[in-house]
């Protein structure tokens, strides 16, 4: 009563019938396909979780839909160790439940940063008088895992000493998985790192995904004996020569994946892990002291991977402004005369699209906020800041980064500026650079969320031949799940089939389009 700014926050215009009001009860409901409406949940259960603004209720319509899933509530648990973290308890009558098969259904199907840290089993929810879930009945959490398998051999012990330092964890279980456990992207990259430094053993990113659990990891590393693969060598040659191994392969020709604006390809490592490809894939990272035009980037490139590619086949993929870098690639091996099978670009825009869109002025806050998006977090600055203070900058990114779990906590101040150098040095390059024609195919996966009118973002105006295969997700969002797996089956069956060489296609959902000239 006499409070208008909560009448207005209430009581809200009615959209269908000019004049009236609706009153914003705080439910969400949809209306079926029958007429009915369906109770989603309720508005005030959403919660914020390391800067990502997350609706609990759709956690549990997901557990929902799950075999043996009777009733499930998404709470959020605090501690001084962990952090803020979601817990999902579940209700299930079928005494064969298993919480590691629903994990692992949510991971198929929902964003990382959705997946709850673990799933407590519960023979039904608890209820208040009014037959409403009791919150405060919730029991304590239990301890994971349920099941405590020693690690035996001397590999899967040592895997085990760096498994409990970076997950900060007492002990950890050989059949565990990593993810379960509490790891995620960030947490995958330490292990490697820590894989590396502890055990002198150089183990691609992505078999993380692939291989969860200290056994399979272990045996991963025995299987190479005293052998080990190209994509193996990461301690000195590899990692010497800004070359990140992503996965092992045999003898096909490797898979050149290049780095976005930020310099950093770990982006992949969720990409490389989902993809039916035979071959090696191998990132490519921007160093300090590297070039800063894209033509002479990709001229070091190549002599990079000139020792690694012997089969003179290339296959080259680039997402965002990795794209210009791998399409000037592909254009002086053509000049070489060397063979380029494939030539992959990811939600890329042509160069002069680039500075049509954002022009050719650079600061520091929107080279962060380039950064932030490839790394999956959101980052503002602080009004004030933009164009003024570095170091300020850099601090805000970084408390945004740790709070998100997207940043180490102990990274400093001057690795976030060197990676700001780096990327301030691409952004430049990219918006000077004018690529000169490519005589070959050039295939566009465009995600959906891109709206731009120019559906193959430019590119016609310098390739012959332009494919465009649609995606679900946005720019950021298309590397990572729910989307990344539509994503890595529309690039393994490209590169089952092979370019070809028709002259004009798009291909929206499955269907092909082209361009040509």
């Amino acid at each position: 009563l006499d409070r208008p700014e909560l009448t207005a926050e209430r009581f809200i215009a009615n959209p269908y019938r000019p004049g009236e009001r609706l009153y914003r009860t705080g439910d969400r409901m949809r209306y079926r396909s029958d007429g009915q409406l369906e109770y989603l949940g309720r508005n005030d259960d959403q919660v914020k979780i390391r800067g990502f603004r997350i609706e609990t209720g759709e956690i549990d319509a997901m557990l929902a839909t799950l075999d043996g899933v009777d009733a499930a509530l998404t709470v959020v648990h605090s501690d001084s160790t962990r952090g803020a973290r979601l817990v999902s308890y579940v209700a299930s009558s079928d005494g064969g439940a298993d919480t590691g098969t629903w994990m692992r259904a949510l991971r198929d199907r929902l964003p990382e940063y959705m997946i709850p840290a673990s799933i407590q089993l519960l023979a039904g929810l608890p209820l208040s008088a009014n037959g409403k879930i009791d919150r405060a009945a919730l029991p304590e959490l239990e301890p994971h895992p349920v099941v405590h398998i020693d690690p035996e051999t001397a590999t899967e012990r040592a895997l085990a000493e760096v498994w409990k330092n970076v997950l900060g964890l007492p002990a950890v279980s050989a059949t565990a998985s990593f993810f379960e456990l509490g790891g995620h992207s960030l947490l995958a990259a330490r292990l490697v790192a820590g894989v590396q430094r502890d055990m002198g053993v150089g183990l691609p990113l992505a078999e993380i995904f692939r291989r969860q659990t200290i056994r399979e990891q272990a045996a991963l590393i025995d299987d190479q004996g005293d052998r080990p693969l190209d994509s193996f060598k990461t301690s000195s040659d590899l990692s010497a020569s800004g070359l990140l191994a992503l996965a092992e392969g045999d003898g096909t020709a490797p898979l050149i994946l290049i780095h976005p604006v930020g310099g950093d390809a770990h982006c992949y490592a969720e990409l490389a892990a989902k993809l039916d490809y035979p071959g090696s894939i191998h990132g490519v990272q921007a160093v300090d002291d590297g070039p800063d035009d894209i033509k002479s980037m990709a001229a070091d490139y190549l002599s990079r991977l000139k020792p690694l590619v012997r089969s003179n086949v290339w296959r080259l993929l680039g997402w965002s402004m990795g794209g210009s870098v791998a399409f000037e690639m592909a254009r002086q091996l053509q000049e070489q005369g060397e063979r380029v099978e494939q030539l992959i670009l990811l939600d890329s825009f042509h160069p002069d699209l680039v500075v049509e869109r954002k022009g050719d002025r650079i600061d520091d806050a929107s080279v962060l906020a380039a950064m932030a998006a490839e790394m999956g977090m959101h980052y503002a600055p602080v009004s004030g800041r933009v164009g003024q203070d570095e170091a300020g900058l850099v601090r805000d990114f970084m408390r945004a980064g740790i709070a998100q779990g997207r940043l180490d906590a102990g990274i400093g101040g001057e690795e976030i500026a060197r990676r700001l150098r780096i990327c301030r040095r691409n952004s430049h390059a990219l918006r000077h650079y004018r690529p000169e024609p490519y005589d070959g195919e050039l295939f566009l996966v465009r995600a959906e969320e891109n709206t731009h009118p120019a559906t193959d973002l430019g590119w016609e105006r310098t390739a012959s031949v332009v494919r465009v295969n649609n995606v679900g997700g946005n720019h950021g969002s298309m590397l990572r799940q729910p989307h990344v797996d539509e994503l890595a089956a529309a690039l393994s069956r490209r590169l089952r089939s092979g370019a070809r060489s028709t002259s004009s296609v798009h291909e929206t959902k499955g269907e092909v389009q082209e361009h040509g000239h």
